[in-house]
This record gives structure tokens, sequence and C-alpha cells, in this order.
């Protein structure tokens, strides 16, 4: 993984999605990660490397911030895309549910 794509350039991917599509749940970032990086194999090699892509989200606490909505798959949201109210909130334990809301497509 590191001769196709560095740690770096797989956290902006991650930054360049969720300002993108908003917040994700960690599986569906992943799908979009191995589909852009065209890497069949990522999610494999991030789980040998940080023990999965969450574990890896997790390295850059100033750039995502993840929910406390599911064990295993939860929603991922960027930091800069917060309010100092809900970060605040974020930093007290409490996840406002509201910030998983995510706009309906307009068909």
């Amino acid at each position: 993984m590191e001769a196709v794509v560095s740690d770096g350039a797989l956290e902006a991917l991650a930054m360049e999605i969720l300002a993108t599509k908003g917040p994700l749940p960690v599986g569906e970032i992943g799908k979009i990660l191995a589909d852009t990086t065209s890497i069949p194999n990522l999610s494999q090699k991030l789980k040998e490397k940080f023990g999965g892509l969450k574990k890896f989200l997790e390295l850059f606490p100033s750039s995502f911030v993840i929910s406390n909505d599911h064990p295993f798959n939860p929603n991922v949201l960027l930091r800069s895309s917060l309010s100092m109210e809900h970060l605040e909130m974020i930093d007290k334990g409490l996840f406002p549910p509201q910030l998983l809301v995510r706009p309906k497509k307009v068909t």
C-alpha cells in the first residue's frame, strides 16, 4: 500500500469524500476509498497495518470525528464541518444525532 497510496493521501482522500458526501459510515468510506484508489484489497491492508479503517481514521482526530452510533460501523464526520457548540458537546461525550442526518437526494 505504501508504494501506491501514502497515509497522508488516504487521509486527504477520506476528507474529500466526507466534504462531498457529508457524514458516512466507516464501511461506506472504505468502499469509496477502494474504488477510488483501485486497490481491491485496501480494507485488508488497512486491517493489517492499523487494525482497520476506523482505527486509521482515529489517528487523525484533528480531521475526523467518529460518532458513537454504532460500535463497528459508526458514522464519520469532518471536524471542520462542525460548529464550536457541536464540538463542545462531542468533547463532553454527547453526540448530537442531528449531525448524522444527510440531505435527501433530489430526483
